[in-house]
């Protein structure tokens, strides 16, 4: 690992400053949900909803108490529809909780430690058992076993050699390797599947 390392020398400075003006950075890796009380809101204040209010206060002042059942289902449809939304919620804030503030990269063939939303496209990082991936990348040097529960809802690791792709919010779970970043920020692979607009 440590020959593949001086091998591997990463981009430049002026490589690095070059994405920057192009807005190939890691800054937009945090996903946004809705907040509770607008998943609440959005679920109950619905323009289907207030049809069947307007039927049952009808049928409530006609006396027609039999033909009110369909409230049941209204009902149920709503609280479906919260409960679902209210677990993709969670399962969303789990991906977008990136708990390594610092990552490695190899810039001018040293490896320095970087803030990962400086993280910029191309970069090479260096990961290790424990590390999260903070952007989708593809193996260069090494070899690992990742766990990408968070992302796949699947417990078994998943070896990554050589070319093969690792997706931002999964975790090194042994190994060593280098990787090459191949996206960031919105276009990372949590990004575009998980995130929801707030």
């Amino acid at each position: 690992m440590a020959q593949a390392k001086e091998k591997i020398s990463g981009l430049t400075q002026n490589e690095v400053n070059q994405r920057i003006n192009e807005g190939k950075v890691n800054t937009s890796a945090n996903l946004r949900t809705k907040s509770v009380r607008r998943i609440f809101y959005e679920n109950i204040c619905t323009l289907f909803n207030a049809v069947n209010i307007v039927l049952f206060i009808a049928l409530l002042l006609v006396g027609s108490y039999k033909n009110m059942l369909f409230m049941g289902v209204v009902l149920a449809n709503i609280v479906i529809g919260i409960v679902q939304e209210l677990r993709s919620k969670i399962s969303v804030d789990r991906l977008s909780i990136l708990s390594e503030k610092k990552v490695k990269v190899i810039r001018d063939g040293n490896i320095l430690e970087i803030s990962r939303e400086d993280i910029v496209l191309d970069d090479v990082l260096v990961l290790s058992r424990g590390s999260q991936i903070p952007a989708d990348c593809a193996v260069c040097d090494g070899e690992c076993k990742v766990n990408e529960s968070l992302l796949t809802g699947e417990s078994d690791l998943i070896t990554k050699k050589l070319n093969d792709e690792m997706l931002s919010g999964s975790f090194i779970a042994s190994g060593k390797c280098c990787a090459r970043v191949t996206k960031v920020g919105k276009d990372c692979y949590a990004a575009q599947n998980y995130s929801v607009a707030n």
